[in-house]
């Protein structure tokens, strides 16, 4: 079928379209003819109007291919991609955008294939769904589960309201930027922005922009634990790779589980932030090992009301000691992990408490170390209310001559036991394997701070 050019409907008002044109197309134009027709690039994909810039449609086995101007905004009733199908967006150049909002009832099922040459955004309420088998490269990709205005797309202001649905991933995603923003936001697959930025944020309310070259999120309160449950408002299972560059995960406050992680992110600048009255917990691998400048660790910052680091959560809602490695250590110095920590001026370290409640686990490694040569960099667990298991690893060495870095905690009350068996809490062996009740988030008054003697390495 040959592309044919579709303008904004102030165009298309001073022409004159046949229904047979209409329909030879594959698409409708709902503010000119009341037919609706599907554009098969497989199950389905029904276009209503172009409402502004200019796109054109075509189809060639199981390949769409939609040409877009820059700042072209495309409405649909519904939009997927079935497995075995591709769909390829031709742009003017990387930095050209593409909004494509879906207004039906389903959310957007992306099961085969989505390439483009700019940035494309797929904005459903109803959510958006990567599946197992899909694969995307795009120069960059917004996948929202909310509204984005007209207004504030021509205007380059990514932000979305209303959001009500979840954004899901399950496939390969290789782009130079990821942004994920839902009620409900997962990672099960593989994530590859190199030297680039992913955010995944949930939340009713989101703003994504940049501001001194630095990436920044913010988020409303998200209202999600009712409907959540015991999942978490922001989940990693799967890779995000964002090697060199940025990776942000956020959640609007909440009284509940805002973030988890249990797989792998790599990325310069790590950070996963969570309201002052929600729970982050991390395991898995958390890497900004040789991600800063000249050779040296990155950082990671990690915020939230109650923190577990090296803490895993079973559906029965105990908690368990999981193997966990946070690093910024670097070859030519450490980098900096911040825990329950906010930046202050005013402050002699330049950091203060943001947490009520931090806990490291058993099995839980936490190296800013530098590895060859320089000094070792900051690990800062300054929560109000901290535990350290007896055998979490801290480690902040200088190496080939360089000094050693610091591990600053300052929490309300704190003990420095010699012995594992003055341990905080009571440690009890229900079914699940290393189980500990010494992570309780939900506490009124969480047990004073103590730390093992054995936890700490002077270097």
């Amino acid at each position: 079928m040959a592309a044919r050019t579709f303008e904004t409907r102030k165009a298309i008002s001073k022409r004159k379209l046949s229904r047979k044109t209409a329909l030879s197309l594959g698409m409708t134009l709902a503010a000119s003819i009341a037919v609706s027709t599907t554009v098969k690039a497989a199950a389905p994909i029904v276009v209503t109007q172009v409402e502004h810039g200019a796109a054109g449609f075509a189809t060639s086995g199981n390949t769409t291919t939609i040409t877009a101007a820059n700042q072209t905004i495309i409405d649909y009733s519904k939009f997927n991609i079935p497995t075995g199908d591709t769909v390829r967006f031709i742009q003017p150049g990387a930095a050209a955008t593409v909004l494509n909002r879906i207004s039906g009832a389903s959310p957007t099922a992306i099961d085969g294939s989505l390439f483009a040459n700019g940035i494309v955004y797929m904005v459903n309420p109803a959510g958006v769904m990567f599946g197992q088998g899909a694969v995307i490269n795009v120069g960059q990709i917004f996948a929202a589960a909310g509204n984005l205005s007209n207004s504030d797309f021509l205007h380059g202001v990514n932000h979305f309201t209303d959001v009500t649905g979840s954004v899901l991933n399950a496939g390969n995603i290789h782009a130079s930027a990821v942004n994920f923003v839902g009620q409900m936001v997962a990672n099960s697959g593989e994530i590859i922005a190199p030297q680039g930025t992913v955010v995944m944020a949930a939340g009713n309310d989101v703003l994504i922009g940049k501001m001194d070259g630095n990436m920044f999120v913010k988020v409303s309160d998200s209202g999600t634990t009712a409907a959540l449950g015991a999942k978490a408002a922001v989940t990693n299972t799967g890779t995000v790779d964002a090697a060199g560059g940025q990776v942000n995960m956020s959640a609007g406050d909440m009284f509940s589980l805002a973030i988890r992680n249990t797989g792998t992110v790599k990325a310069g600048n790590i950070t996963l932030h969570g309201g002052s009255n929600s729970t982050v917990l991390v395991s898995g691998k958390l890497d900004a090992a040789n991600q800063g400048a000249n050779g040296t660790g990155g950082t990671i910052k990690i915020n939230g009301g109650n923190i577990g680091v090296g803490v895993t959560e079973y559906a029965d809602g105990s908690f368990a000691d999981t193997n966990t490695l946070l690093t910024a250590a670097g070859t030519n110095g450490g980098g900096k992990i911040l825990i329950g920590v906010k930046a202050d001026s005013t402050s002699a370290t330049g950091y203060s408490d943001a947490s009520n409640y931090d806990y490291i686990g058993a099995d839980a490694l936490l190296n800013a170390s530098a590895t060859v040569s320089g000094t070792g960099g900051l690990v800062d667990t300054s929560g109000a209310t901290l535990t350290v298991s007896p055998t979490a690893t801290i480690l902040t060495a200088g190496a080939g001559g360089g000094a050693a870095g610091q591990w600053l905690l300052d929490p309300v009350d704190i003990q420095i036991s010699g012995s594992t068996s003055s341990n905080i809490g009571t440690v009890t062996t229900p079914a699940t394997p290393d189980a500990t009740t010494e992570f309780s988030p939900t506490a009124a008054t969480p047990t004073p701070a103590t730390v093992a003697a054995a936890a700490i390495t002077l270097a």
